[in-house]
């Protein structure tokens, strides 16, 4: 099984800076250690970086300790906010991180957020890695994305989705509802303007 480098998974912020009007605020949700935060930083003002599983979140507060650029946040995204919301770690794990959230009671206990709540002034680009959650937390964002229509990419598995009982096919019918179309798709990874 091939593994995926931190190069193949950011490749797809390159043809997504090329639609962006503005570099000023990104949100990289399902941040992890940061690798993709610290390529957002290259190019905007500002990041939002989303990470409720501790281990990595820590991680993340170390490598950006004293960076006024970034604002590191341990609530989970999704479609409503101030629920308490808990990570699970699937039976088969993909990756040493590859939690999920769940409104049922699990081991890791975390406060849900949308993305409508914590945006008022701006949003250029966003990025969702979530296990599944991506088309939750884009419900949780739909003032923001009428508003300022960002470019948005989002990790598709359709496998995840199903946790949510969402599909690749719901979530592109919930970005055509947005007038967003799929500019271009890289391994798990989709482009949306």
């Amino acid at each position: 099984m091939k593994h995926n480098t931190a190069e193949d998974e950011t490749r797809i912020l390159y043809p997504a800076l090329d639609l962006c009007k503005r570099r000023r605020v990104a949100i990289d949700g399902g941040a992890n250690v940061g690798v993709f935060t610290e390529k957002l930083l290259a190019h905007f003002e500002y990041v939002l970086a989303f990470e409720p599983v501790p281990v990595s979140r820590y991680k993340m507060e170390n490598l950006f300790r004293g960076n006024p650029r970034v604002r590191i946040d341990g609530r989970a995204l999704w479609d409503k906010s101030n629920q308490e919301v808990f990570l699970r770690n699937p039976r088969k794990r993909t990756t040493s991180t590859s939690f999920h959230v769940s409104t049922e009671s699990g081991p890791v206990p975390t406060i849900s957020v949308t993305i409508d709540d914590e945006i008022v002034s701006g949003l250029d680009l966003l990025k969702l890695d979530l296990e599944g959650a991506e088309l939750r937390a884009l419900h949780g964002a739909v003032s923001v994305l009428r508003k300022f229509h960002p470019v948005i990419i989002v990790e598709c598995v359709e496998k995840q989705l199903k946790r949510y009982k969402d599909s690749i096919k719901s979530l592109e019918a919930f970005m055509s509802d947005l007038d967003y179309r799929l500019v271009q798709e890289q391994g798990v990874n989709r482009l949306y303007a």
